[in-house]
């Protein structure tokens, strides 16, 4: 393995990891708020299933298309698609505190 790869290869491992947590966050809240509008109305409950899914989905296809762009030696590409992994959880995290301070 080249020099270089191995700088790679930690950061697609620390952005997807990050790009994990910081989306788990807002989607854990997401769902909590969706359960507990569920005892009130049943459409929130369901905007709120399919924005986890897709987010998750997301996250996954990224994650899974960056570890194939890696294999296939296109680091540059797979490094911005790990990179869109840790962005996506970042505006997630942002816009969930942005809305906290909103609504307070």
């Amino acid at each position: 393995m080249a020099y270089h790869r191995i700088f790679v290869v930690i950061w697609l491992i620390l952005s997807q990891l990050g790009g994990a947590v910081l989306a788990l966050a807002p989607l854990l809240l997401a769902g909590v708020f969706g359960m507990l509008m569920a005892f009130g109305a049943l459409e929130p409950f369901f905007w709120t299933i399919a924005f986890i899914c897709g987010v998750l989905f997301t996250l996954f296809s990224l994650t899974i298309a960056s570890w194939i762009a890696f294999f296939r030696k296109k680091d540059k590409v797979a490094s911005i698609l790990s990179g869109l992994c840790l962005l996506i959880g970042a505006v997630l995290f942002i816009a969930m505190e942005y809305l906290f301070k909103s609504s307070s």
